[in-house]
């Protein structure tokens, strides 16, 4: 965090914020097109015109080195004769939980 004029928001201590891009299930998804932009976004307007001091960004649709999203197949989906593979993407929503849970009890990061 940067602070260039009110020193003293950093020792009062401020809000706080999780912002969570959660996993998705669909039969596409390209990676390069699907950015937490509009998280980002939420994140700026917070520390702008909100006084929030940490914010925090889990992206469950983070690439890997090749710009992979981790997946899973649930099943497939069939309109007419077409027939597409249904897919959840990103990290599941039981290892968000599983990765979260420790930070419930006892952890210093509490969001507002």
């Amino acid at each position: 965090m940067i602070v260039r004029d009110d020193i003293s928001k950093i020792l009062i201590g401020g809000r706080k914020a999780l912002l969570i891009n959660p996993p998705i299930y669909d039969t596409q998804y390209w990676a390069h097109w699907a950015q937490p932009h509009g998280l980002l976004k939420v994140a700026s307007w917070l520390k702008n015109k909100h006084g929030y001091t940490d914010i925090r960004l889990i992206d469950c649709l983070a690439t890997d080195e090749k710009r992979r999203v981790q997946s899973h197949v649930l099943g497939e989906k069939s309109v007419g004769n077409i027939t597409k593979v249904l897919r959840s993407l990103g990290t599941s929503l039981e290892d968000l939980y599983r990765h979260l849970m420790p930070h419930a009890v006892g952890e210093a990061f509490y969001p507002d």
